[in-house]
Protein backbone atom coordinates (compact mmCIF):
# COMPACT_ATOMS: atom_id res chain seq x y z
CA UNK A 1 0.00 0.00 0.00
CA UNK A 2 1.26 3.29 -0.91
CA UNK A 3 0.08 7.21 0.92
CA UNK A 4 1.53 10.36 0.50
CA UNK A 5 3.28 11.60 3.49
CA UNK A 6 1.61 15.11 4.94
CA UNK A 7 3.63 16.75 6.86
CA UNK A 8 1.20 19.61 8.63
CA UNK A 9 3.51 23.38 9.35
CA UNK A 10 1.69 26.07 11.13
CA UNK A 11 -1.68 25.71 11.05
CA UNK A 12 -4.03 22.33 9.80
CA UNK A 13 -4.38 24.43 6.19
CA UNK A 14 -1.63 24.63 5.17
CA UNK A 15 -0.51 20.69 4.02
CA UNK A 16 2.75 20.10 2.54
CA UNK A 17 2.91 16.90 0.58
CA UNK A 18 5.71 15.33 -0.75
CA UNK A 19 6.01 14.39 -3.85
CA UNK A 20 7.52 10.60 -3.05
CA UNK A 21 5.37 8.16 -2.26
CA UNK A 22 6.64 6.16 -0.19
CA UNK A 23 6.40 2.12 -0.14
CA UNK A 24 6.05 0.15 2.74
CA UNK A 25 8.49 -2.27 1.48
CA UNK A 26 11.12 0.47 0.26
CA UNK A 27 13.46 2.84 1.13
CA UNK A 28 13.06 6.78 0.19
CA UNK A 29 15.53 8.60 -1.85
CA UNK A 30 18.92 9.90 -0.50
CA UNK A 31 17.67 13.50 -1.65
CA UNK A 32 14.29 13.61 0.10
CA UNK A 33 16.54 12.18 3.51
CA UNK A 34 18.37 14.87 2.98
CA UNK A 35 15.75 17.36 2.69
CA UNK A 36 14.38 16.71 5.69
CA UNK A 37 17.32 16.46 8.14
CA UNK A 38 17.74 20.21 6.50
CA UNK A 39 14.33 21.41 6.94
CA UNK A 40 14.50 20.10 10.61
CA UNK A 41 17.67 21.47 11.48
CA UNK A 42 16.23 24.85 9.77
CA UNK A 43 13.13 24.84 11.83
CA UNK A 44 15.43 24.34 15.23
CA UNK A 45 17.38 27.50 14.36
CA UNK A 46 14.22 29.12 14.40
CA UNK A 47 12.66 27.47 17.44
CA UNK A 48 15.76 28.44 19.41
CA UNK A 49 15.88 32.24 18.43
CA UNK A 50 12.03 32.59 18.91
CA UNK A 51 13.20 30.74 22.44
CA UNK A 52 15.00 33.27 23.28
CA UNK A 53 13.19 35.88 22.24
CA UNK A 54 10.02 35.25 24.28
CA UNK A 55 12.20 35.07 27.45
CA UNK A 56 13.86 38.39 26.65
CA UNK A 57 10.57 39.67 27.26
CA UNK A 58 9.79 37.87 30.16
CA UNK A 59 13.35 39.55 31.59
CA UNK A 60 12.40 43.19 30.42
CA UNK A 61 9.41 42.83 32.73
CA UNK A 62 11.37 41.38 35.91
CA UNK A 63 14.11 44.69 35.07
CA UNK A 64 10.81 46.96 34.65
CA UNK A 65 10.24 45.56 38.24
CA UNK A 66 13.00 46.31 39.61
CA UNK A 67 13.15 50.11 37.83
CA UNK A 68 9.72 50.62 39.71
CA UNK A 69 10.83 49.40 43.09
CA UNK A 70 13.94 51.54 43.31
CA UNK A 71 12.16 54.59 42.19
CA UNK A 72 9.34 53.97 44.98
CA UNK A 73 6.73 53.70 42.07
CA UNK A 74 2.93 53.08 43.53
CA UNK A 75 2.71 49.36 44.70
CA UNK A 76 -0.84 48.87 42.90
CA UNK A 77 1.16 49.49 39.60
CA UNK A 78 4.14 46.58 40.56
CA UNK A 79 1.56 44.31 42.11
CA UNK A 80 0.11 44.89 38.50
CA UNK A 81 3.44 43.83 36.68
CA UNK A 82 4.48 41.08 38.86
CA UNK A 83 1.08 39.55 38.70
CA UNK A 84 1.04 39.72 34.66
CA UNK A 85 4.98 38.26 35.16
CA UNK A 86 3.51 35.15 37.02
CA UNK A 87 0.79 34.93 34.44
CA UNK A 88 4.10 35.21 31.60
CA UNK A 89 6.20 32.18 33.56
CA UNK A 90 3.15 30.05 33.76
CA UNK A 91 2.80 30.31 30.37
CA UNK A 92 6.53 30.21 29.90
CA UNK A 93 6.45 26.45 31.56
CA UNK A 94 3.50 25.08 30.21
CA UNK A 95 5.13 25.55 26.60
CA UNK A 96 8.32 24.21 28.29
CA UNK A 97 6.65 21.18 29.40
CA UNK A 98 5.12 20.64 25.85
CA UNK A 99 7.96 20.99 24.38
CA UNK A 100 10.19 18.90 26.00
CA UNK A 101 8.04 16.11 25.95
CA UNK A 102 7.39 15.76 22.08
CA UNK A 103 11.50 15.88 21.72
CA UNK A 104 11.50 13.24 24.45
CA UNK A 105 8.72 11.38 21.95
CA UNK A 106 11.50 11.77 19.38
CA UNK A 107 14.26 10.50 21.61
CA UNK A 108 12.76 7.48 22.28
CA UNK A 109 11.98 6.93 18.47
CA UNK A 110 15.32 7.06 17.54
CA UNK A 111 15.99 4.83 21.11
CA UNK A 112 13.69 2.44 19.44
CA UNK A 113 14.92 2.18 16.06
CA UNK A 114 18.35 1.16 17.24
CA UNK A 115 17.02 -1.28 19.72
CA UNK A 116 18.74 0.56 22.71
CA UNK A 117 20.01 3.38 24.48
CA UNK A 118 23.69 2.05 24.28
CA UNK A 119 23.68 1.46 20.91
CA UNK A 120 22.40 5.43 19.95
CA UNK A 121 24.92 6.32 22.14
CA UNK A 122 27.41 4.67 20.41
CA UNK A 123 27.34 5.95 17.58
CA UNK A 124 30.13 8.35 15.93
CA UNK A 125 30.33 11.12 13.78
CA UNK A 126 32.21 11.91 11.18
CA UNK A 127 35.53 12.94 13.30
CA UNK A 128 34.87 9.67 15.40
CA UNK A 129 33.61 11.52 18.28
CA UNK A 130 30.19 9.92 20.43
CA UNK A 131 27.17 12.09 19.93
CA UNK A 132 25.31 13.59 22.54
CA UNK A 133 21.73 13.12 20.91
CA UNK A 134 20.02 14.93 23.68
CA UNK A 135 20.50 17.37 25.98
CA UNK A 136 19.06 20.61 28.50
CA UNK A 137 19.62 24.13 27.46
CA UNK A 138 20.26 26.79 30.04
CA UNK A 139 16.58 27.96 29.88
CA UNK A 140 15.83 23.98 30.29
CA UNK A 141 14.58 23.18 27.15
CA UNK A 142 15.55 20.41 25.89
CA UNK A 143 17.23 19.23 22.42
CA UNK A 144 18.09 16.11 20.08
CA UNK A 145 21.30 16.53 17.76
CA UNK A 146 21.20 16.34 14.01
CA UNK A 147 20.53 13.18 12.51
CA UNK A 148 22.91 13.93 9.63
CA UNK A 149 24.89 10.34 11.89
CA UNK A 150 22.06 8.44 12.73
CA UNK A 151 22.04 4.97 11.38
CA UNK A 152 18.32 4.29 10.37
CA UNK A 153 17.35 7.50 8.66
CA UNK A 154 15.19 5.84 6.51
CA UNK A 155 13.54 3.40 9.12
CA UNK A 156 9.64 3.18 8.60
CA UNK A 157 8.45 0.66 10.45
CA UNK A 158 9.11 2.07 13.81
CA UNK A 159 7.02 5.20 13.66
CA UNK A 160 4.69 3.21 12.48
CA UNK A 161 4.91 0.78 15.56
CA UNK A 162 4.89 3.25 18.15
CA UNK A 163 2.87 5.91 16.98
CA UNK A 164 -0.03 4.37 14.73
CA UNK A 165 0.06 0.60 15.05
CA UNK A 166 -1.45 -2.33 12.94
CA UNK A 167 -4.75 -0.82 11.87
CA UNK A 168 -4.36 2.89 11.90
CA UNK A 169 -8.29 3.89 12.54
CA UNK A 170 -7.30 2.58 15.85
CA UNK A 171 -4.38 4.17 17.08
CA UNK A 172 -1.38 3.38 19.53
CA UNK A 173 -2.00 5.12 22.86
CA UNK A 174 1.34 6.54 21.93
CA UNK A 175 -0.10 8.67 19.44
CA UNK A 176 -3.22 9.35 21.20
CA UNK A 177 -1.44 10.42 23.83
CA UNK A 178 0.40 12.90 21.46
CA UNK A 179 -3.08 14.93 20.32
CA UNK A 180 -4.39 14.72 24.08
CA UNK A 181 -1.48 16.52 25.03
CA UNK A 182 -1.28 19.17 22.53
CA UNK A 183 -5.26 19.66 23.34
CA UNK A 184 -4.26 20.39 26.70
CA UNK A 185 -2.00 23.13 26.47
CA UNK A 186 -3.99 24.48 23.73
CA UNK A 187 -7.19 24.87 26.63
CA UNK A 188 -4.80 25.63 29.70
CA UNK A 189 -3.00 28.07 27.50
CA UNK A 190 -6.45 29.94 26.43
CA UNK A 191 -7.53 30.04 30.23
CA UNK A 192 -4.20 31.43 31.66
CA UNK A 193 -4.49 34.50 29.08
CA UNK A 194 -8.03 35.19 29.54
CA UNK A 195 -9.11 34.70 33.11
CA UNK A 196 -8.18 38.02 34.53
CA UNK A 197 -9.49 41.29 36.28
CA UNK A 198 -8.83 44.49 35.53
CA UNK A 199 -9.55 48.24 36.28
CA UNK A 200 -10.55 49.56 39.51
CA UNK A 201 -13.57 50.43 42.58
CA UNK A 202 -16.73 49.92 41.03
CA UNK A 203 -15.45 49.79 37.41
CA UNK A 204 -13.11 46.33 37.91
CA UNK A 205 -14.18 44.13 34.78
CA UNK A 206 -13.83 40.02 35.23
CA UNK A 207 -12.80 38.41 32.31
CA UNK A 208 -13.56 34.79 31.27
CA UNK A 209 -13.18 31.60 28.78
CA UNK A 210 -13.98 28.11 29.33
CA UNK A 211 -12.32 25.77 26.44
CA UNK A 212 -14.82 22.97 27.25
CA UNK A 213 -17.17 23.85 24.53
CA UNK A 214 -14.24 24.73 21.81
CA UNK A 215 -15.33 23.04 18.49
CA UNK A 216 -13.45 20.16 17.00
CA UNK A 217 -11.98 19.67 13.69
CA UNK A 218 -13.63 16.95 12.84
CA UNK A 219 -11.99 16.46 9.31
CA UNK A 220 -9.94 18.08 6.81
CA UNK A 221 -10.20 17.61 2.77
CA UNK A 222 -10.68 21.25 1.16
CA UNK A 223 -9.87 24.65 2.10
CA UNK A 224 -14.34 25.42 3.06
CA UNK A 225 -13.64 22.90 6.00
CA UNK A 226 -11.23 24.72 7.13
CA UNK A 227 -13.30 28.26 6.55
CA UNK A 228 -16.15 26.51 8.05
CA UNK A 229 -14.18 25.55 11.35
CA UNK A 230 -12.41 29.08 11.64
CA UNK A 231 -16.27 30.52 11.79
CA UNK A 232 -17.36 28.32 14.32
CA UNK A 233 -14.54 29.10 16.46
CA UNK A 234 -14.91 33.07 16.43
CA UNK A 235 -18.78 32.11 17.02
CA UNK A 236 -17.57 30.38 20.28
CA UNK A 237 -15.17 33.09 21.22
CA UNK A 238 -17.89 35.75 21.00
CA UNK A 239 -20.31 33.81 23.47
CA UNK A 240 -17.06 33.62 26.26
CA UNK A 241 -16.02 37.30 28.54
CA UNK A 242 -13.15 37.55 26.36
CA UNK A 243 -11.49 40.80 26.35
CA UNK A 244 -11.42 42.51 23.10
CA UNK A 245 -8.07 43.31 22.86
CA UNK A 246 -7.69 39.29 23.50
CA UNK A 247 -9.77 38.00 20.67
CA UNK A 248 -6.80 37.64 18.13
CA UNK A 249 -4.58 35.72 20.31
CA UNK A 250 -7.10 33.46 21.09
CA UNK A 251 -8.08 32.87 17.77
CA UNK A 252 -4.59 32.32 16.46
CA UNK A 253 -4.09 30.06 19.64
CA UNK A 254 -6.95 27.75 18.66
CA UNK A 255 -6.50 27.82 15.30
CA UNK A 256 -2.95 26.92 15.29
CA UNK A 257 -3.47 24.40 17.88
CA UNK A 258 -6.41 22.26 16.49
CA UNK A 259 -5.21 19.60 14.97
CA UNK A 260 -7.79 17.58 12.35
CA UNK A 261 -9.18 14.72 13.57
CA UNK A 262 -9.17 13.00 9.96
CA UNK A 263 -7.65 14.27 6.67
CA UNK A 264 -7.78 12.90 3.24
CA UNK A 265 -4.52 11.55 1.98
CA UNK A 266 -3.81 11.71 -2.25
CA UNK A 267 -7.07 9.24 -3.76
CA UNK A 268 -9.84 10.16 -1.26
CA UNK A 269 -8.51 7.32 1.82
CA UNK A 270 -9.54 9.21 5.03
CA UNK A 271 -6.55 8.76 7.85
CA UNK A 272 -6.90 10.01 11.58
CA UNK A 273 -4.19 12.26 12.01
CA UNK A 274 -1.25 11.23 13.92
CA UNK A 275 -1.87 7.73 11.34
CA UNK A 276 -1.69 10.00 8.41
CA UNK A 277 1.75 11.73 9.68
CA UNK A 278 3.54 8.41 11.12
CA UNK A 279 2.28 5.69 9.40
CA UNK A 280 5.15 4.47 6.84
CA UNK A 281 6.90 7.51 7.16
CA UNK A 282 10.83 7.13 7.55
CA UNK A 283 12.38 8.58 10.71
CA UNK A 284 13.75 12.17 9.22
CA UNK A 285 10.58 13.10 8.50
CA UNK A 286 8.93 12.06 12.08
CA UNK A 287 11.36 14.28 13.62
CA UNK A 288 10.33 16.84 11.34
CA UNK A 289 6.84 16.52 12.10
CA UNK A 290 7.77 16.57 15.88
CA UNK A 291 9.93 19.66 14.94
CA UNK A 292 7.11 21.44 12.86
CA UNK A 293 5.02 21.02 16.06
CA UNK A 294 7.43 22.92 18.79
CA UNK A 295 8.01 25.27 15.98
CA UNK A 296 3.67 25.68 16.09
CA UNK A 297 3.99 25.84 19.71
CA UNK A 298 6.96 28.35 20.44
CA UNK A 299 5.10 30.82 17.22
CA UNK A 300 1.85 30.65 19.83
CA UNK A 301 4.00 31.43 22.83
CA UNK A 302 4.98 34.57 20.93
CA UNK A 303 1.89 35.82 20.50
CA UNK A 304 0.83 35.32 23.97
CA UNK A 305 4.09 36.96 25.49
CA UNK A 306 3.79 40.22 23.65
CA UNK A 307 0.27 40.32 24.63
CA UNK A 308 0.64 39.77 28.42
CA UNK A 309 3.56 42.76 27.85
CA UNK A 310 0.85 45.08 26.12
CA UNK A 311 -0.96 44.84 29.50
CA UNK A 312 1.22 46.24 31.77
CA UNK A 313 3.59 49.73 31.19
CA UNK A 314 7.18 49.82 33.02
CA UNK A 315 10.16 51.89 32.44
CA UNK A 316 12.32 51.35 29.14
CA UNK A 317 15.36 50.81 31.12
CA UNK A 318 18.11 48.02 29.93
CA UNK A 319 20.61 46.54 31.78
CA UNK A 320 22.11 43.33 31.96
CA UNK A 321 24.60 43.84 35.06
CA UNK A 322 23.70 44.44 38.74
CA UNK A 323 26.69 45.57 41.36
CA UNK A 324 26.69 46.41 45.01
CA UNK A 325 28.24 50.16 45.55
CA UNK A 326 29.37 51.39 49.31
CA UNK A 327 29.59 55.24 50.10
CA UNK A 328 31.12 56.29 53.20
CA UNK A 329 30.02 59.30 55.35
CA UNK A 330 34.10 60.09 55.78
CA UNK A 331 37.26 59.60 53.53
CA UNK A 332 39.20 59.16 56.53
CA UNK A 333 38.92 56.46 59.84
CA UNK A 334 40.88 55.88 62.92
CA UNK A 335 41.58 52.44 63.66
CA UNK A 336 38.44 50.92 66.10
CA UNK A 337 36.39 54.09 64.91
CA UNK A 338 33.30 53.63 63.53
CA UNK A 339 31.82 54.54 60.50
CA UNK A 340 28.56 54.69 58.63
CA UNK A 341 28.32 53.36 54.92
CA UNK A 342 25.26 53.65 52.48
CA UNK A 343 25.30 50.83 50.10
CA UNK A 344 22.86 50.59 46.86
CA UNK A 345 22.59 48.17 44.24
CA UNK A 346 23.73 49.61 40.93
CA UNK A 347 21.97 48.42 37.58
CA UNK A 348 23.35 49.27 33.94
CA UNK A 349 24.34 47.84 30.72
CA UNK A 350 27.35 46.92 29.88
CA UNK A 351 27.54 46.88 26.19
CA UNK A 352 26.59 50.82 26.43
CA UNK A 353 29.25 53.36 26.17
CA UNK A 354 28.53 55.81 29.14
CA UNK A 355 27.63 59.34 27.79
CA UNK A 356 28.83 62.28 30.15
CA UNK A 357 26.99 65.61 30.72
CA UNK A 358 28.85 68.92 31.72
CA UNK A 359 27.51 72.06 33.11
CA UNK A 360 23.82 69.97 32.52
CA UNK A 361 21.92 72.22 35.22
CA UNK A 362 24.38 74.40 36.89
CA UNK A 363 23.21 77.97 36.90
CA UNK A 364 27.15 79.10 36.82
CA UNK A 365 27.13 77.77 33.39
CA UNK A 366 29.16 79.57 30.84
CA UNK A 367 28.85 78.79 27.32
CA UNK A 368 26.63 75.74 25.38
CA UNK A 369 27.07 71.85 27.40
CA UNK A 370 29.63 69.92 26.45
CA UNK A 371 28.94 66.20 25.82
CA UNK A 372 32.10 63.86 26.09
Amino acid sequence: MKKTLLLIVAIPLLVACSTKDIDEDSNISDNSIWTYIALNNNMEVSIEQNQHLNLAILQGLHNGVMVLKAINSDVNWISNVEGNIKSMEYVNDLTKDICNYLVEKNHDLLIESVGSKDILYGIKDGDGELIEWFHVDENGYKHLSDLSWFTNKDDHITPTRLFVGSDHNNITEDGKEIIEKLINYRNELCVAITNYSEGEGDHIRNYSFDPSGLPMLERLETAMDYESFQQQVDEYIYTQRVNQRDRYVIENIILRLTLPETVFLSGGVEYPWVAAQFENTPIVAATAIFTSLRMDIIDVESLVSELIAQRVKVPNFSFNKIEPLAFASSSYINQGDSIGLMVMMAAYDSTEAMKLVYWEDDTTQKGLPRSQ
